[in-house]
C-alpha cells in the first residue's frame, strides 16, 4: 500500500510536471489565427421552417462553407460551419468539436469560435483549450495514418444558441504537391441551409470538374492571373441514404475537381518511388534461387513468388506522411517481416523481374474501382496498389495483400476491384480487371 501511495504521488508530480509542456504542443499544432483576407465571410442564413420537422439528433445545420486557394507549393483550405442546437439532444453534439487533420501536411488554425445567442455574439475562441489526439481508428486492421483530432469542449452552450467556427489548413501534399483533388457533397441526408464551395486557382490553369447527380453549375469569375469557381445551394432537399447502391450510383449529388485532365500526372508524381529492386538480402535471394531451381515454367514461378509473399510477409500499414504514397523499399521490408498494399506490391514486383516476369505495379481501389473509368484524375482516387503480371501474350493481376490463396496461375482469379491504373512509363490509361467466372 505505501508502494503504491509513492508511485500514485510520483505519477501526479510527473503529470503535473509534464502538463505545460503537453499544452504547449498542443497549442503548436492547433494557432488561434485570424482567417486569411482572400477568404469570405458570408452572413448566417436562416433554414427553411418547412424543414423543421425534418431535423436530426438535435442540430440545425445553417451553413457549410469550403474554399480553396492555390499557393505555392499546395493550397489553403477555408472551413465555415455554423449550426443551431435545436433541442436537449442537441446539446451533446452541439458543444463539442472534433477536427481531424494530417499534421505531416496540415497546418490548422482556428479562426473563429463563437454561440450566437438572442443576437449577441459570444467570442468563444480566446477561451478554448484543445486538446489534441492520435486515434487510428483503423488500428485492429493494421492500418496507421498518422492523423490528429483537434477537439474542444465548449462552455455554457443552451438549447437554441448558434454556434459558428471556421478554420484554415495550409496544406503542403508530401507528393504531388502541384495536384488539386477536391469533393463536394451538394445533397444532404439533413436539412442545410445553405451550402458553398468556392475554389480560387490560376488562371493558366484550368480545372477539371465533374458533376455527379447534381444540375448544380459553378458562377465562374476571373480577376488578376485567377480564376474563381462558386457553388452555392440554397435549402437543398434532404436525400434519403440508401444502402447497398452501387459506387456508380451515389446517394448524394457531389462534384469532383481536378487540376488534371489526365493520368499522366499522376504516373510520374509516384512513378519515381517505385522503381523495383536489383538487389535482396542474401536470405531472400536464396529463396529466389530455389524457386529458379524447382520451377523451369514461368508460370510456376509467378504462383510461387506469389505465395511467398502472401503468406511469409504480414500486413500491417504505416500510412504517415509520405508512407501514404511512398512505399518501402524490399530491402527494409525483408527486415521488419510486415508491410502493406504498396511496400508488398513493389516487392512482387521485384521479385518477379527478378524471375523473369514482366511485371508493373498498378494504382486501384478497393471500394470504388469499378467508378474509376468516371472520375477525374487524381492520387486520391485510389486506395490500394496490385501487380500486374504479363507471361506472353497473357496478363495476371495479382494482390499482394491476400494470403493462402493458393492454386495453380492458371486458375487465379483477379481481385473485383474494376479498373487499375498500371505505373508504367510507356502506356498511360486506366486498364479493365477482367471479372473471371468460377
Amino acid at each position: 500500500m505505501v508502494r503504491r501511495r509513492a508511485f500514485a504521488f510520483l505519477l501526479v508530480l510527473v503529470l503535473a510536471l509534464l502538463g505545460p509542456g503537453l499544452t504547449a504542443r498542443a497549442d503548436e499544432q492547433v494557432r488561434k489565427a485570424p482567417a486569411e483576407s482572400w477568404a469570405e465571410i458570408v452572413d448566417i442564413p436562416e433554414l427553411d421552417p418547412a424543414r423543421g420537422a425534418e431535423i436530426r439528433n438535435g442540430i440545425a445545420y445553417l451553413l457549410a462553407d469550403t474554399q480553396i486557394r492555390h499557393r505555392d507549393g499546395g493550397y489553403a483550405v477555408f472551413d465555415r460551419l455554423v449550426y443551431k442546437v435545436a433541442d436537449r439532444p442537441g446539446l451533446e453534439r452541439g458543444a463539442r468539436l472534433d477536427i481531424e487533420f494530417d499534421p505531416s501536411r496540415d497546418k490548422l488554425s482556428f479562426n473563429r469560435l463563437m454561440v450566437v445567442r438572442d443576437g449577441v455574439v459570444i467570442d468563444k475562441l480566446g477561451e478554448a483549450k484543445f486538446e489534441v489526439f492520435r486515434r487510428e481508428t483503423e488500428s485492429e486492421r493494421g492500418i496507421f495514418d498518422g492523423r490528429l483530432t483537434a477537439h474542444v469542449d465548449l462552455s455554457d452552450v443552451r438549447v437554441g444558441d448558434i454556434v459558428d467556427y471556421s478554420t484554415t489548413r495550409n496544406v503542403t501534399p508530401a507528393v504531388a504537391k502541384d495536384l488539386l483533388f477536391a469533393r463536394f457533397s451538394v445533397e444532404w441526408s439533413e436539412p442545410v441551409a445553405r451550402t458553398r464551395a468556392k475554389i480560387i486557382w490560376p488562371t493558366a490553369e484550368p480545372l477539371n470538374i465533374r458533376a455527379v447527380e447534381t444540375d448544380l453549375k459553378p458562377s465562374v469569375t476571373k480577376t488578376g492571373g485567377e480564376t474563381t469557381y462558386l457553388w452555392d445551394a440554397v435549402n437543398p432537399a434532404p436525400v434519403k441514404f440508401q444502402d447497398n447502391l452501387p459506387v456508380d450510383y451515389p446517394n448524394f449529388g457531389f462534384v469532383e475537381i481536378s487540376s488534371e485532365f489526365g493520368w499522366q500526372a499522376v504516373v510520374d508524381a509516384v512513378l519515381p518511388f517505385y522503381q523495383p529492386a536489383e538487389s535482396f538480402p542474401a536470405d531472400f535471394e536464396a529463396k529466389l534461387a530455389e524457386i529458379e531451381v524447382r520451377h523451369g515454367a514461368p508460370e510456376d514461378r509467378l504462383i510461387a513468388a506469389l505465395r511467398l509473399i502472401q503468406d511469409e510477409i504480414r500486413y500491417v500499414s504505416l500510412s504517415m506522411g509520405a508512407g501514404s504514397y511512398v512505399p518501402r523499399r524490399p530491402d527494409t521490408l525483408l527486415a521488419s517481416g510486415f508491410g502493406d498494399c504498396k511496400d508488398k506490391a513493389l516487392l512482387l514486383v521485384s521479385t518477379l523481374r527478378r524471375l523473369g516476369i514482366e511485371a508493373d505495379v498498378a494504382l486501384t481501389d478497393i471500394d470504388e474501382g469499378r467508378a474509376l473509368e468516371h472520375a477525374v484524375p487524381a492520387l486520391q482516387a485510389f486506395d490500394h496498389v496490385i501487380v500486374k503480371a504479363k507471361i506472353a501474350e497473357r496478363i495476371w493481376w495479382l494482390d499482394a495483400t491476400d494470403y493462402l490463396q493458393g492454386g495453380r496461375a492458371a486458375n487465379i482469379v483477379p481481385p473485383n476491384y474494376g479498373f487499375a491504373l498500371p505505373l508504367a512509363a510507356s502506356r498511360v490509361a486506366l486498364e479493365k480487371i477482367p471479372v473471371k467466372e468460377l
